[in-house]
């Protein structure tokens, strides 16, 4: 097993007990192994709001949480990916996740993703179908996060009108006024 490094191209030497190297044995990549911890409200400053549900009709941001996340990385919705057996049989898009083979069959990508840190990124949501669930964080080097299934697509949720007031008119009727929602 290779040990821990940060993703990237490196040269390979062995040593031999008695200190003699070898020459550079050509290079080999690292991969980037990003992980999705939490989806949570980009409104909240403490980030402790979580969301689990998102809209069908797409346009929401979100920020996500967790480790590994690379400047021009790509977020997938409701993705379906397939395990291979070797990187060239990849229908789709070839992935890699902890450094096995995948193919990215399907997913639908998030548009103005932010990257904030290795540890944040904002996206807005594209549309969706109902009940349909799951984002996958791809990396430029296509290094990519386990599929996240704690977010699903549903109905858009109203928010509670604000303003609302009740009169009493002529000791008879009851008026009442309130801030609409859309």
């Amino acid at each position: 097993y290779a040990p821990p490094h940060t993703p990237g191209n490196v040269a390979v030497k062995v040593e031999n007990p008695d200190g003699e190297l070898s020459n550079p044995q050509g290079n080999y990549t690292y991969l980037s192994s990003p992980k999705i911890n939490a989806v949570v409200d980009p409104a909240d400053p403490l980030e402790n709001t979580r969301i689990t549900g998102i809209s069908v009709e797409g346009g929401q941001t979100i920020k996500i949480k967790g480790s590994g996340f690379m400047e021009g990385a790509k977020v997938f919705f409701a993705p379906q990916i397939n395990g291979l057996a070797n990187e060239g049989a990849a229908k789709g898009s070839l992935i890699f996740i902890e450094g096995q083979p995948y193919d990215l069959l399907q997913g639908t990508e998030g548009t103005e993703v932010k990257w904030i840190d290795a540890e944040t990124l904002t996206v807005k949501t594209p549309q969706g179908k109902m009940d349909t669930q799951g984002i996958i964080i791809v990396n430029p080097d296509q290094g990519a996060s386990h599929i996240y299934e704690d977010i699903r697509y549903g109905l858009p949720e109203l928010s509670a009108p604000t303003g609302v007031r009740a009169e009493l008119i002529y000791d008879r009727y009851i008026r009442i006024n309130w801030t609409g929602v859309t």
